[in-house]
């Protein structure tokens, strides 16, 4: 009556025959294909919302009935009445369904009641490790952890703490409806470690004040300030890398073992996570510190190479000063020289930038030009060289055209560091097909084993020469694995000289630069 002022009686009797016939179908179904045998599960959150429907409804048919009771009485007055009762059954209703409170409290009694376990545990997992596994650095996880924490257990506030082990303190580093605290850092002199050894969980409501001695008045007035309730470590076997303050829950229950199981099991997989984020950043700054090491080795050894080229021409200027042509080719080379290791130097503090390569198309011929230019080679007196090439050609490679004249520059120099000091000679030669360009020096030097070539040649460090770094030929592998199809080998035999093979592909991109 109170949805319709008047009800069909040939209607009602319909619909009744209507519903009978389903339930007997029904129970047909369940019977004919033995629907008894099997187990349903029925999720939480449709239990959720099943009982909030059935809320609902409870509640907008008590508002019904209180309006239709005050109409009956108030009479003539109900007009003025209604308004204010609407009034205050949206408003009921928005405290109702808008409290947290109330909302987890609900949760907590269907939980109880109609479940064996008070949390979904498949569902509780996978939200804590998606979550927090999409955190990679400990900025953005401590704060995370702190909100899974408050959401999954409804407790309130929580802070991380987390063990600096420059500063030999724990500080602050992630926490979740915590508005003030009196010190973000603690001296880990402040409590003692061995309690979180001892027990897994600290419960402050259930140790007497003889035990809150462990903690220092500073640790206390923190525990204070944040209505703490539960102090939990963050520790793997027998390190202890932080701890949680946790606050109490937002209905007011107390925590029950079932919570206090569940709290462990996230604190041992917190610890986990930190400790993998850690080591992770740890990574990233020795890969960091390694890759600035690396371009620092490449840069002494370009100095170095630069320095030999500068006592080439100093020992030609012993008997070369006095010729005007020796004289401006050697200012050339000084001003070049001064260039470059500046350049160099730059690149130490631009490490990051250094490494990416810049890929074009370039002719092969002017950069062997460039090379044999600034080591003077067709102009050494120790040193005959061979060009059996045509130098008019245009040889159209593709790749970074700076990083293969170092390529192309170092070893040239390891062939005029290898020759004899009288009678050295030096051939330069091309080879080129439809898909590659193979570059060719040779030298007439003293030659490499087959064991230091296999085993030592291309790795860092490892040299035949006296005083050599061992970082040239290293540099050049580097280069020549970062470009596509370019290869980069030698012939050698000890007293029979050494052939380098600096293989390129062949640009098909139109016109060199």
């Amino acid at each position: 009556m109170l949805l319709y002022s008047f009800v069909s009686l040939k209607i009602l009797i319909a619909g009744s025959f209507i519903i009978i016939i389903f339930c007997m179908l029904f129970i047909f179904s369940i019977v004919r294909y033995r629907l008894l045998d099997v187990n349903v599960f029925i999720s939480r959150y449709v239990v959720y919302r099943s009982a909030s429907i059935l809320a609902v409804g409870i509640y907008l048919l008590l508002a019904g009935g209180l309006l239709k009771l005050t109409a009956i009485v108030g009479g003539e007055d109900f007009q003025y009445i209604k308004p204010i009762i609407i009034f205050c059954a949206v408003l009921l209703f928005l405290l109702f369904f808008f409290s947290e409170r109330i909302r987890r409290k609900a949760q907590v009694f269907i939980n109880k009641n109609f479940f064996a376990n008070k949390y979904d545990y498949r569902l509780v997992w996978t939200r804590f490790t998606e979550e927090l596994g999409e955190a990679v650095t400990i900025d953005k996880l401590m704060p995370a952890l702190a909100e899974m924490i408050a959401g999954i257990m409804w407790v309130q506030p929580v802070s991380v703490w987390l063990y600096d082990e420059e500063e030999k303190s724990f500080n602050i580093a992630g926490r979740f409806n915590l508005s003030y605290i009196p010190y973000e850092r603690i001296s880990k002199f402040d409590f003692n470690e061995e309690i979180f050894f001892e027990k897994e969980i600290v419960d402050l409501k259930k140790i007497n004040n003889n035990e809150l001695g462990i903690f220092s008045e500073k640790f206390r007035e923190i525990i204070k300030s944040s209505d703490t309730q539960l102090v939990l470590p963050l520790k793997i076997k027998e390190d202890l890398l932080g701890f949680l303050l946790i606050g109490g829950t937002v209905t007011g229950d107390e925590l029950n073992d079932e919570d206090y199981e569940l709290l462990q099991t996230l604190s041992r997989q917190s610890a986990g996570i930190i400790q993998s984020v850690r080591l992770a950043e740890k990574l990233r700054v020795t890969q960091q510190m390694e890759s600035i090491s690396k371009i620092t080795t490449f840069v002494v050894h370009d100095l170095k190479n630069l320095i030999s080229s500068l006592e080439v021409l100093l020992d030609n200027a012993k008997e070369y000063i006095d010729n005007k042509e020796f004289q401006k080719d050697m200012l050339e080379t000084l001003e070049n020289t001064g260039k470059k290791m500046t350049q160099m130097i730059e690149k130490i503090s631009t490490a990051s930038n250094d490494s990416l390569f810049v890929f074009n198309t370039f002719n092969l011929i002017d950069i062997i030009k460039i090379s044999i230019d600034e080591l003077k080679l067709d102009k050494n007196p120790r040193v005959k060289l061979f060009k059996e090439y045509d130098e008019n050609k245009v040889v159209p490679v593709w790749g970074d055209e700076k990083a293969i004249k170092k390529v192309v520059s170092n070893v040239l120099i390891n062939a005029l560091q290898a020759i004899p000091k009288k009678d050295g000679e030096i051939k330069i030669s091309i080879e080129m097909n439809k898909f590659a360009v193979i570059l060719k020096i040779k030298d007439n030097g003293a030659g490499m084993s087959e064991e230091f070539i296999n085993n030592y040649l291309f790795k860092p460090f490892k040299t035949t020469k006296e005083g050599g770094l061992g970082i040239g030929l290293y540099q050049c592998r580097t280069i020549i694995n970062a470009h596509r199809d370019a290869e980069l080998y030698c012939e050698s035999a000890v007293g029979k000289g050494t052939t380098f093979f600096i293989k390129l592909p062949v640009s098909d991109r139109g016109d060199t630069n």
